[in-house]
């Protein structure tokens, strides 16, 4: 019997060194309890864990994809067998070869790299689940868009673009990535949270994420994976951990015990580095705390807002499209997280203070 193959034309891998596979095994086995079930609701699965039938449907051009088969064969390079590698500028070259069982993602609703649908099989005189590319979104810049704005609801994949839609992060992208460090383009053309001072009053200014065209960005060309490219499998996974102990943190401070959605709805994340090395602001809460941070540790700047309304760049101009968000800062909170079980933090310029996270 000869087995058709079943190709997939996917939306891009923003992340080419996070592996789907490895970060599902740490964030099983290492993250801790208290921690794990407020990082992901769905966890990151990867396509070797789902099981599932070819596309039954293209048996009517002729492919002999039987829905009983839901193990797929898959087939993957060896490491280094794509003949050339293309140079993006100065950057590093891009690790082009990757294993697509583990490093795609799973549970296909809808779907990233590939989605699922349900038909009837007269054979087996049933409903059949199937993989379908045709159930994710269309065009895929768009379905991009949703996927990054649920806080990288496909890990190691999508870019997490909460703080810039207003929701909580997981996976946050630092400023150099969402294109708030001067020269640096955003990785999908559009800039992050910023501070403003409008009229003697300090704001966060996003734009407003129903408004926001990832479709004209892409025909634009304004989507990059310059930044997110240089993103190692222990970059990422130490962003999410040390973002959800920045969390817990806040709800000690603010008295808001289990209760993450509050932190959610009041705090912004208006700033995020990592890298000792590439951010003053760390070794400022190192030299008043006496604490010592590792070289991947993260800083935040959480702005607690107050009331929000989004204004319009050009109130005459009824063909504008594109709106401004303004959140009112009543405080900003400075956070730094690295390894130890201390975090370093600070409330509107005030002094350095430790705190001691309890997790198990």
């Amino acid at each position: 019997r000869m087995i058709p193959a079943y190709s997939l034309l996917a939306a891009p891998d923003f992340y080419p060194h996070v592996d789907q596979s490895e970060l599902l095994d740490w964030w099983l086995y290492r993250v801790p309890t208290a921690l794990r079930n407020n990082i992901w609701s769905i966890p990151p699965l990867t396509l070797a864990d789902q099981r599932s039938a070819a596309n039954i449907n293209l048996r009517k051009y002729g492919a002999d994809i039987r829905p009983e088969n839901r193990t797929p064969t898959a087939l993957v390079g060896l490491e280094g067998s794509a003949r050339t590698q293309r140079s993006l500028g100065s950057e590093a070259q891009v690790a082009r070869v990757s294993s697509l069982p583990d490093a795609a993602a799973g549970i296909y609703q809808p779907g990233w790299d590939v989605s699922t649908d349900v038909t009837f099989d007269p054979g087996l005189g049933e409903q059949v689940l199937h993989l379908a590319a045709y159930g994710l979104g269309s065009p895929f810049p768009e379905d991009a868009k949703l996927c990054a704005a649920l806080s990288a609801y496909w890990p190691g994949v999508a870019p997490d673009a909460a703080r810039s839609a207003g929701r909580r992060a997981i996976a946050p992208m630092t400023d150099r990535e969402v294109g708030l460090v001067k020269g640096v383009p955003a990785w999908d053309g559009v800039p992050g949270p910023r501070r403003v001072t409008i009229q003697g009053q300090d704001y966060v200014e996003t734009d407003n994420f129903d408004h926001v065209d990832y479709v004209t960005n892409t025909l634009a060309d304004k989507f990059t994976m310059v930044e997110t490219m240089k993103v190692s499998q222990q970059d990422y996974q130490t962003r999410v951990l040390a973002t959800a102990r920045m969390y817990r943190l806040i709800g000690d401070i603010w008295n808001l015990e289990q209760d993450l959605s509050g932190v959610h709805r009041r705090f912004r994340l208006l700033s995020f580095g990592q890298g000792r090395a590439s951010d003053a602001t760390i070794e400022e809460a190192e030299q008043a705390t006496g604490l010592t941070f590792d070289d991947r540790a993260c800083r935040y700047d959480m702005a607690l807002v107050g009331s929000t309304e989004p204004i319009k760049l050009d109130p005459n101009d009824l063909t504008e499209t594109r709106w401004l968000r303004h959140e009112e800062i009543e405080l900003v909170l400075q956070i730094v997280v690295g390894e130890r079980p201390e975090l370093a933090y600070r409330i509107s310029h005030g002094s350095w203070a430790i705190h001691q996270l309890k997790v198990s």
